[in-house]
């Protein structure tokens, strides 16, 4: 059976290459070090304001508002979510970086991360996909608007398209399977179809559409004005939800590093 975490932790344990037989996931956490970053695991009372912090960020709210107001609001609600049998990556920046000087393995083991900066987040843990048989490891990855301004900074030259989302993806997944055990086929994610920043990196992580699994229409939060469109749709106030509600379609994607589904 997968590992999982259920609790909070006393100390988080920092990620390094060797710890990974993933060569994509041990690769991308090198990309990581070479701009500054470092990823963790588990997730530690301390973590919980941050986690919070970067939850309440605008563009994540628009897209996951579940993090603000149900999976990381207090302390509280993070132990219930936690309880569920979720496994915590955390990534961190490190302060006054200069590119060229690579964090080592022993760099990482030696950061005190409590001066770090939260950058980005992910998990993975047991949830039904009641769309894709036998894909019932969800997954999910965020990353904070300061993850999105370091990583263009931290760029090497202009044809460096470096943002933190793919390698946190293809970590999370490596981390899955070589450390807590889950099968490739195993792992799913849910996204907006808007959500095309998004959708356009979960292709780059091996994410596809299930070829049996339509998208399905739904009707979703957004922090967007009455009046204004999201992909062609308009944007209203609900009275029941007492917000501002868009139509929009809600994608299943199974873990295909393979390639074996067609798009």
């Amino acid at each position: 059976m997968a590992e999982f975490y259920t609790d909070f932790v006393d100390e988080l344990e920092v990620l390094t290459p060797s710890m990974l037989s993933d060569q994509v996931g041990a690769a991308a956490l090198n990309s990581m070090a070479e701009r500054g970053f470092v990823m963790t695991i588990g997730l530690t009372r301390e973590s919980v304001p941050d986690l919070a912090r970067i939850g309440a960020q605008p563009h994540i709210v628009e897209f996951a508002h579940r993090d603000a107001t149900r999976r990381f609001p207090n302390e509280e609600a993070v132990s219930k979510w936690l309880s569920k049998r979720r496994f915590p990556l955390l990534g961190f920046a490190v302060e006054d970086f200069t590119l060229g000087d690579t964090l080592s393995e022993a760099d990482m083991k030696a950061l005190d991360l409590g001066d770090l900066t939260m950058v980005d987040y992910g998990w993975f843990g047991p949830e039904q996909n009641k769309h894709i048989a036998g894909a019932d490891v969800t997954t999910a990855y965020r990353v904070a608007e300061e993850g999105r301004r370091l990583s263009r900074e931290r760029r090497f030259n202009e044809a460096d398209k470096f943002k933190l989302g793919l390698p946190l993806g293809q970590v999370l997944t490596a981390v899955a399977i070589d450390i807590s055990g889950v099968e490739p086929a195993e792992i799913s994610l849910e996204t907006f179809a808007s959500n095309r920043a998004a959708n356009a990196m979960y292709d780059l992580m091996h994410f596809r559409e299930d070829p049996n699994v339509p998208p399905i229409a739904c009707v979703r939060p957004t922090l967007k004005a009455v009046g204004e469109e999201v992909d062609g749709k308009p944007v209203y106030f609900d009275e029941l939800q007492g917000g501002n509600m868009v139509e929009d379609f809600r994608l299943n994607k199974r873990y295909d590093p393979t390639g074996e589904l067609t798009v």
